[in-house]
């Protein structure tokens, strides 16, 4: 065994860490185990290359801090790590494409352990497309950027996205569009590999575009979570907000048939004023569609507040507060399942995960640059969905560049990953308690409304308060809007 080379069961299990917990996603459940000590370490060289024995107690040692493991001791960890199948054999060298070839793995490790972020995203978003049938007034993506990054990559390339994210350990993969079902074979074809690779899979659509029999039985196979966005259950709030006559219509008949045809479909609706006072009844009528859940989003900032106070359309917190309040009154009542966003300070802590990761991941409210990666429609890297084909936030192209070092040697994060209370300029955000977990909330919005990426998040409460609003909640910046009507 001692010249045998081992390497990480990249067909079963997915790396990842924060800090010094790895997470290992096993690809057949769905499940995620956490590890801590010597096998974060073990199982971070074996995610990134094949060593024999000798080789890896040797790097190991080279990695841990006031300690030294023997060769045996090694040994006797992959013999563990291989009964459960999590190591395996390597019948020939590997060496993972996420980094630079040149580039010395210890070294690596090193540099980016003690990052304040995922070491890989454990999901991708991706913009396939740059058009959509629908003109919702409260959309985030700029629309003419988007047109311009249109249809740029082939189906090959997507694959091959595809392939250089999961190799990377992204563990889940989600189409956000614009709208996926314009483009429903390439959807498919990138669907069909992940799903290969293991991977839980999703897709987000305005669903008022019909799918036929066939195509339904495609995406039964695939087995991905649908996103549905649907403002209300009145017909004309939903059209007037997406500028489409008869989608609401469209929308609720296409879900009843994928309800029906057994697909997994959840409800996404953003709270605004024009629907905030219909959403208990929303609610009750979505239950009885069969729906297999709800997730109620507040809006955020980007091209569409231009020349708009932000709270003219969003809720103010003490609003949205309300709204929250009122679903988790019908909670008890429904059979479908019912999520929210909400800042940390406002959520019962004592159900979060007490593992690091699990707890940034499910309390941060920016997963810009720490937990999720989002890609443009011509594969370059962006930081935040909302920054999604504007060139001034490009990361780097994904076909062009190894992917971890996109990830983590690049400036173009900035502000995304300012982890200090002192470096925000909110009193709220560097006095609060919860800084930790939530990082100052989207800080795209905190730009549109306070006029500063740093400037905490207008949506949250303690921010609120604290803000120096102008009459009417007016914005102290504008974003400018290169949108078309």
């Amino acid at each position: 065994m001692e010249s045998c080379q081992v390497v990480l069961n990249r067909k079963g299990y997915f790396f990842n860490r924060f800090l010094d917990e790895a997470y290992l996603y096993q690809a057949s459940t769905k499940e995620c185990t956490v590890l801590t000590g010597i096998a974060t370490d073990l199982l971070h060289l074996l995610a990134l290359a094949s060593m024999d024995l000798p080789t890896l107690t040797a790097r190991l040692n080279q990695l841990l801090v006031g300690q030294r493991v023997s060769q045996e001791t090694v040994s006797k960890a992959v013999l563990q790590l291989s009964s459960q199948g999590i190591v395996v054999d390597s019948p020939a060298p590997f060496r993972n494409r996420s980094i630079d070839p040149s580039i010395d793995l210890v070294d690596h490790i090193r540099r980016t352990t003690a990052a304040p972020y995922f070491y890989t995203p454990y999901a991708a978003t991706l913009f396939i497309n740059g058009v959509c049938n629908q003109k919702c007034d409260f959309c985030f993506l700029d629309f003419d950027l988007m047109k311009k990054v249109h249809d740029s990559l082939t189906t090959a390339q997507w694959i091959d996205i595809i392939d250089r994210l999961t190799e990377a350990g992204i563990f889940f993969v989600n189409i956000g569009g614009m709208e996926p079902l314009v483009s429903f074979d390439l959807t498919v074809a990138i669907l069909r590999r992940a799903k290969a690779a293991g991977c839980v899979l999703g897709f987000i659509t305005n669903g008022s575009i019909p799918l036929s029999p066939e195509q339904i039985e495609i995406l039964l196979d695939i087995d991905a979570h649908i996103g549905v966005s649907l403002e209300s259950h009145v017909s004309g709030v939903h059209d007037d907000a997406v500028a489409l006559p008869r989608a609401h219509e469209r929308c609720v008949q296409n879900v009843r048939r994928w309800v029906e045809a057994g697909l997994t479909v959840e409800i996404q609706t953003v709270a605004m004023r024009r629907n905030a006072s219909q959403i208990p009844d929303f609610v009750r009528w979505l239950d009885g569609l069969g729906v297999a859940s709800f997730s109620l989003q507040n809006t955020f900032g980007g091209a569409w507040c231009a020349g708009q106070p932000f709270f003219s359309t969003a809720l103010t917190p003490p609003e949205y507060q309300q709204v929250v309040a009122g679903l988790e009154d019908l909670a008890g009542d429904l059979r479908m399942d019912l999520g929210w966003d909400g800042f940390p300070h406002e959520r019962d802590l004592s159900t979060v995960s007490r593992h690091k990761g699990h707890r940034l991941e499910e309390l941060i409210q920016c997963s810009a640059g720490k937990t999720a990666a989002y890609v443009s429609p011509n594969g370059d890297l962006t930081p935040c969905p909302v920054t999604v084909a504007h060139p001034e936030h490009v990361v780097g192209n994904i076909l062009t560049r190894p992917f971890l070092e996109l990830w983590h040697d690049t400036p173009a994060f900035g502000a995304f990953r300012k982890y200090c209370a002192d470096d925000y300029d909110s009193p709220a955000c560097r006095s609060c308690e919860q800084f930790g977990n939530c990082r100052g909330g989207c800080l795209i919005t905190a730009a549109a409304v306070n006029g500063s990426y740093l400037g905490g998040d207008p949506r949250c409460a303690k921010v609120y308060s604290h803000s120096e609003r102008g009459p009417a909640g007016t914005p102290l910046i504008q974003i400018q809007s290169r949108r078309t009507a």
